[in-house]
C-alpha cells in the first residue's frame, strides 16, 4: 500500500461507537476531520471534539456529495449492526450496508477523494476455517444472515473498484467495544 498524507478526512457514522472514536483519534493526530451524522444533536457533540459536522446520510447521495467536497480521504464507519439481538431486517441491512457503501464509493469517486477506507466485519469470513488475514469468505450462495450478505456484497463492490485502480482499503475488525 502506498503511503500518502491525507489532509482532510470524512468519517461516516461519526456519532457511532467506532466513528466517534475514529474522529477523536484523527483530531488528536492533528488531522482536519469532517463527521457525517444524521442528527443535529450529534453535530453539536462533534463540534466539541473539534470535528466539522456534516448533516447527511449514506442513503442520501446528495448529502454525501456535499459532505465529500474538499475531502482527501474517507473512513466509512456507518452501518446497521447485525447480531442475534438486532431488530433490523434484511432490507435494512441491504439499504445501509450495501447500497449505502455504494453511495459512499460513488460520492468519493465523483469528488476525487484519494483514499477510501471501508470498515466491514468478520461476518463475511467463512468460519469453518480458522480466521486469519487469508481466510476465505462466506460463499455467495450460503444461507447466512442478511447482514453478512449485505457486507459481503459491499466488499466485492469495493474490491471491483480497487481492481480498477481506486485507492480502497478494507478493515475487518475482530471486535469493537
Amino acid at each position: 500500500i502506498k503511503t500518502m498524507t491525507v489532509e482532510k478526512i470524512l468519517v461516516s457514522g461519526a456519532s457511532g461507537l467506532l466513528g466517534a472514536n475514529v474522529c477523536r483519534i484523527a483530531v488528536s493526530q492533528g488531522r482536519q476531520v469532517r463527521g457525517l451524522v444524521r442528527k443535529a444533536a450529534d453535530a453539536e457533540v462533534l463540534k466539541k471534539l473539534g470535528v466539522e459536522p456534516a448533516l447527511g446520510d449514506i442513503c442520501d447521495p446528495a448529502s454525501l456529495a456535499r459532505a465529500m467536497q474538499g475531502i482527501d480521504g474517507v473512513i466509512h464507519a456507518a452501518a446497521v449492526i447485525g447480531g442475534t439481538w438486532s431488530t433490523a431486517t434484511a432490507q435494512d441491512f441491504d439499504a445501509v450496508n450495501y447500497h449505502g457503501v455504494i453511495n459512499v464509493l460513488d460520492a468519493a469517486r465523483a469528488a476525487n477523494v484519494r483514499r477510501t477506507v471501508l470498515i466491514s466485519t468478520l461476518a463475511i469470513a467463512d468460519r469453518s476455517f480458522t480466521i486469519t488475514e487469508n481466510s476465505p469468505l462466506i460463499p455467495v450462495d450460503s444461507h447466512g444472515s442478511g447482514y453478512a450478505h449485505a457486507k459481503l456484497g459491499s466488499f466485492y463492490a469495493g474490491m471491483h473498484r480497487a481492481c480498477r485502480g481506486e485507492e480502497i482499503v478494507f478493515v475487518l475488525p475482530g471486535a469493537m467495544y
